[in-house]
Order: C-alpha cells, then structure tokens, then sequence
C-alpha cells in the first residue's frame, strides 16, 4: 500500500513536470517564430531600402540637379511598390512603402537644399559634385533607412590631342574615293594623318588638307599611349558599365525575355537573352543582361543605360536615344535609325553600317558626340555606314577598316597592324567634336567609399518635393 502511493505521487510529479516542460517549449516556440518573422519583415525592409537606393544613384547620375530649378529626383516610388507583391512585403502600417531623397552634402546639414548648391551663406560642401540619398522602406510594421553620399563621374577623354584626323600603330591603306580633310587656319592644315607603319596611298581620295606622317619614311610617331592611356580606356570601361546589376524580383527575368510594349522605369535585369521585334516604342531605365541583346523594330527606343553579357544586335527604322552602353561580345548595328548615345565600349568586334545618323558634334543644342571603342585583343571595328557619325571611332587591339560611304567627323585612332580607308566615305577632322570629347564623354554617378550608412528610421518620412 505503501509502495503504490510512493508511486502514484512519483507519476504525478512527472506528468507536472512533462505539461511545465510542454508549456514552456511552446512559449519558446511561439517567441522564436515570432522573432523569426519580425527578422525577415526586418531583412525585407532593407532589401526594398536598398534597391531604392541604387534606383536613386542610376536616377541621379542620368540627371544631376545642378541648380534649383533642376528637376526632383525622378524615382517613380508608386512604380516601384508594383514590383513588390502585398504578400510577400505588405503595406506599412504607418507612413510609405518607400521614401528617397535626395539633398546637398553642405555642413551644417540641410536637407532642403535638394540640388548641388554653390553653398552660401558661409557653409561648406556644395557644388562640388557631391550629394547625399537616402532610401527608407516600410515593410509591415518594420522599417529601414540608409543614406551613401554619390559623386558625379564627368569623364573627358582629356588626352585626345587636337588635330588628330587618323592614328595607325601599324600600316594604313587608304584605296577608297574618299578624302581625309581638316580646317585651314592661315593656309595650314589643322588635322593630321599618323601611320606608324608603311602607308599605302591609292584610290581618288584628297589628303591636301591635312599633314601625314609616316613612320616608315622616317616621321616620329608619338606613342598611341600619348593620346589614350590605359587610365583613360580604364575610366571609359567604367562609365560604361554603370547599368544595375540587380533588380527587385518583379523586374527580375530569367530566359528569353520579350518585353511588352512601354516605359519601365526601374531597373531591369535579364538572367538570359532581351528580343525586341516589332513597330511598339519602349522606354527603359538600367538594363542588365546577362545573354545577348538583339533589336529589331520601327519603333523608338531609349536605354538609360545597358549591360550586355553576349552579343548586341540591332537592326531597323526607330531613334534610338542611350546612356552608357557596354558589350562583352561582339556588336552589329545596322538600319535606318538614328542613334544618339555618347558612350559604347565593346570587348569584341563592332560593325557599324546602315544610313542612321550617329551622334552630333555638341555644339548648343547639338546631340554630344559619340565615342565607340573596342577594347578587346585582335578585334576589328568597322564603319560601313552610309550615314554620318560624330565622335572617335576607337579599337585599342585591333584594326579600323572605314569601309563605308558615310563620313566620321572626329577621329579614327587604331592600335593594331592596319587601319583601311576602302571606301566612298570621308574623314574630316572637327575641332568641335574634339573639344566635346576633351569635355564630357560620359556621364554617372557612383557612391563615395566610406559614406554608406544605416541609420534610424524616420516615424513619418515624405519625399523631397
């Protein structure tokens, strides 16, 4: 009797023991999921933080607000909370799904200055090409703000000597009808022709307003480095390869992506190939693709700015209007259109024909000239156009061939064993093509090191007006 009561209270303290321990393990539960989920509502917040903050640094670099009637920072904020389903990243229960802004790095701090000022009033920092963004999200009840200061990046292909028509670091050929011509100042040539190699001279072209030289009769060749050194092809690399290389999930594709008709106005990125057919006019910000790129339509079209993994190929009537353009593999444009762009760098070969006009000489409101450069090892760039291009056709490892029946106003400058003229059109050196190019060959934005922060969220935060 004795022994079965000693028992039953030992069964009863177990079974206490067992429903404390249940108890307490479903408490410990309920607080690790619910800590769990305020982490990822958290995590997600910064993730749309962020993202707002690269849109913001593509946005400012595309369109720097120099004075106080420039423009407000163009982040499409309702656009942007589309690309983000309400399941996965509900509505904030206080303030909006996102904020940016965008002000003046003056000290002391004033977030109402919202272009690069001059900084008056005794205050430093100030139209110096540096401005402060912030990006802050609300993502149920949870919240995330960073700021980064962002400097504009002017690149000027400063080194380009004036009065460079043709540069050859090997032979020339010039066979076609047509001339190389430059400015008489005082009865002299402005412009002139380098070959450092031998120079065969045939065809019914005119060279009579412009000096040859030619190493192989013995004229001094400056080094190609004199006009293009490495730090200078290394900074026009950069400027083109400012698309984003990431993307909100809903503007995120993978395959073949086939865009419908429109303006997108985020950034974009393609895990796979971009096709574009048709009549439709299209409209984007960043593109990053990591496949090839092939356009063919009557419609217009405008980059921001482009990222090519593979191959671009274009064809067709529309206008095309781009930013900063780069190109991994190879690169043929052909067509009716006419393109304005100021920066396309390509590390494989570039073929240019069509009767589309390229570019203008920058001149008051004249589109910037262009600057087409291939960058890789033993490649051709080829002008086969019956149109007109202005800016510097450039390969730095490999030749030029101008096969066309268009003319290049600028330069042609070519590293490798030959550089051909065979065809109808002309070279004509343009000083004012030069000067725009010594000015201004492209233009982005990246952030300052060392500046990035995050920092406590605002409980009701607007958008700069």
């Amino acid at each position: 009797m004795h022994q079965g009561g000693s028992a039953l209270i030992l069964v009863i303290g177990v079974v206490a023991a067992l429903v404390t321990l249940a108890t307490t393990l479903v408490m410990v539960t309920v607080n690790v999921q619910g800590g769990t989920a305020a982490d990822r509502t958290k995590t997600k917040s910064f993730n749309v933080a962020e993202a707002g903050l690269d849109t913001a640094i593509y946005t400012l670099g595309t369109a720097w607000p120099a004075d106080a009637l420039s423009p407000s920072l163009g982040v499409d904020t309702a656009a942007f909370r589309l690309d983000f389903s309400t399941s996965e990243y509900p509505q904030p229960g206080n303030g909006e799904f996102l904020v940016v802004d965008v002000y003046d790095n003056l000290s002391p701090l004033d977030t109402s200055v919202h272009w690069d000022s001059g900084g008056p009033g005794g205050t430093t920092g100030g139209g110096d090409g540096i401005m402060w963004i912030e990006s802050q999200a609300c993502v149920g009840d949870k919240s995330s703000r960073i700021r980064t200061q962002v400097e504009m990046q002017t690149i000027g292909i400063t080194t380009l000597a004036p009065g460079v028509a043709v540069y050859s670091g090997g032979d020339g050929d010039k066979s076609g009808s047509g001339d190389i011509t430059s400015p008489l100042v005082d009865g002299q040539p402005t412009g002139a022709v380098y070959i450092a190699g031998d120079f065969v001279e045939g065809g019914s072209g005119d060279l009579s307003t412009v000096n040859l030289y030619v190493g192989a009769h013995g004229d001094v060749i400056p080094p190609l480095e004199m006009f293009m050194p490495d730090a200078v092809v290394q900074s026009l690399i950069q400027a083109s390869q400012v698309a984003q290389p990431t993307a909100t999930p809903a503007n995120t594709y993978s395959g073949e992506w086939r865009p419908a008709e429109g303006t997108y106005t985020n950034p974009i990125v393609v895990n796979g190939d971009l096709k574009i057919t048709g009549s439709g006019d299209y409209g984007f910000g960043s593109v990053y693709v990591t496949g090839n790129v092939n356009i063919s339509t009557s419609g217009d079209i405008s980059f921001g700015a482009l990222y090519v993994g593979g191959d671009l190929d274009f064809s067709g009537s529309s206008d095309l209007a781009w930013g900063p353009v780069y190109v991994e593999g190879d690169i043929s444009m052909t067509g009716s259109r006419n393109l304005n762009t100021t920066l396309i760098v390509g590390n494989g070969n570039i073929k240019v024909t069509g009767s589309g006009e390229l570019a203008g000489d920058g001149v008051g409101a004249n589109a910037r000239p262009t600057t087409i450069i291939s960058v890789g090892e033993n490649t051709e760039v080829e002008w086969a156009g019956s149109g007109n291009l202005h800016g510097l056709l450039c390969n730095m490892g490999g030749n030029i061939k101008h096969s066309g029946s268009g003319n290049v106003y600028g330069s042609e400058i070519s590293a490798g064993e030959r550089w051909w003229n065979t065809g109808g059109g002309s070279i004509v050196y343009d000083d004012n093509v030069i000067n725009s190019l010594q000015r201004v060959a492209a233009t982005s934005a990246k952030i300052v090191p060392d500046t990035w922060q995050e920092i406590q969220p605002l409980s009701s935060p607007s958008p700069s007006p």
